[in-house]
């Protein structure tokens, strides 16, 4: 269970788990504005190109991503896996967030944390989806760069829900039943 805080229009969870990779934390939501994600590598090495999808992510339309040195942010309508097979269940009408290294490859021995992914979203609602991601396992010490690569995680997250259409869909089914109604009334008489 996360433990949450709550001030004004602001939420943040807070979570201790992390594995040998690349993880993605969720770090805060401001409703309607934003979501906030801090990526941790816990050890091994990290190479340009390697990286993680975050999937699913409601209210936000691809672009306008504020991502830390050293990182570059793309999306798609179909996530990038990293290898992983089945990795979740990939919703095709929300976009899914692609965070990858560019910096120069490192060891990591202990914890890293690359801070403040930034999402534009006008989602005023949390849900959970999945990620993906992908490293390298640690090589020979000090050799850097050496590493092979490593094997593909998946695991889940919280991320903004969809953003309804504004009833438009339920205006829509109205109408119609509304028409039915009309024809079967004149279909009696």
């Amino acid at each position: 269970m996360l433990p949450v805080l709550a001030t004004g229009s602001a939420l943040i969870f807070a979570s201790g788990a992390e594995a040998n990779t690349i993880t993605p934390h969720f770090a805060s939501w401001l409703s309607g504005v934003s979501i906030t994600y801090d990526v941790v590598h816990s050890s091994g090495e990290l190479h340009p190109g390697d990286g993680v999808t975050i999937y699913d992510i409601g209210g936000w339309d691809g672009t306008g991503v504020t991502v830390p040195a050293g990182w570059s942010a793309s999306s798609a309508l179909s996530g990038f896996n990293w290898g992983v097979t089945d990795p979740t269940v990939d919703d095709a009408s929300l976009y899914n967030l692609t965070l990858m290294y560019t910096g120069s490859t490192v060891q990591t021995l202990s914890s890293t944390s690359f801070l403040s992914f930034v999402v534009p979203t006008s989602s005023t609602s949390l849900t959970v989806d999945g990620w993906t991601s992908m490293d390298h396992d640690l090589g020979t010490i000090p050799i850097v760069g050496d590493g092979p690569l490593g094997t593909p995680h998946r695991d889940t997250i919280v991320v903004t829900a969809a953003v309804p259409d504004g009833g438009a869909t339920v205006a829509l089914l109205g109408a119609s039943l509304v028409s039915l109604a009309g024809f079967r009334r004149r279909m009696i008489k």
